[in-house]
This record gives structure tokens, sequence and C-alpha cells, in this order.
């Protein structure tokens, strides 16, 4: 019975690839040196398939629609809050009006009272 050889090929599917990484196929003898150029994204093992690839290009695609949504969303709750702070200057700016309207017709209403007495 033939055992089958773990390979320990790694596949280049592209990127940028980190300092004294090879930009190709090849060996990889360190197990978690291995591990660790699998988890980068820049290589596949000779198993899987191309779609790998394209997953991944779906997955970038999605989370940049993503952050295009959060930056829409946090754009829109600035302008809601912007748009709420100047109502509540501008309702703060009519009862100061209002208050002090107010004092000048109390005003006016003592000196009359003062002026009959």
């Amino acid at each position: 019975m033939a055992t089958e050889k773990k390979t320990n090929l790694l596949i280049w599917k592209g990127g940028d690839p980190y300092p004294g990484w090879p930009a190709s196929d090849h060996e990889e003898p360190d197990p978690e040196l291995y591990q660790a150029k699998l988890a980068s994204g820049l290589y596949r093992t000779p198993d899987q398939k191309e779609d790998e690839s394209l997953l991944e290009q779906q997955r970038a695609a999605k989370a940049q629609a993503n952050a295009q949504a959060a930056k829409a969303a946090k754009e829109s709750a600035e302008r809601a809050q912007a748009a709420a702070d100047k109502a509540q200057q501008e309702a703060a700016d009519r009862k100061a009006n209002a208050e002090a309207r107010m004092a000048v017709a109390r005003a006016a209403v003592k000196e009359l009272d003062d002026g009959k007495n």
C-alpha cells in the first residue's frame, strides 16, 4: 500500500508579497510558515480550485459595498445631527426672543400700573 506524500507546495495567487516571500509557486518546508502563507491569501494549495480567487474577489467587492454603505449611513447620520442641532439652536433663539419680548411687555405693564397710582 503506497502512502500519499503530503505536499507543501504553494501556488502563487497574486498580490503584493511580504518581504522574503517569493511571488511564485514554491515548496515551503516550514509548516507554520506554510499555514501563514495560506492564511495571507497570497497562495493556495494545489488542490484548491482557481474559483477561490473569484470568491475572494466577491468577498472584497462585498466588503467594499459594505464600507460604502456604512460611509453613506454615517454621512446621513451626520447630516441629521447637524439639522437637529440647527433646529435646537433656532428653538433656543426663539425662546430667548420670546422671553425678551415678555420682559419688555411686563416692564410696559408695570410702567402703566405705576403711572395709575
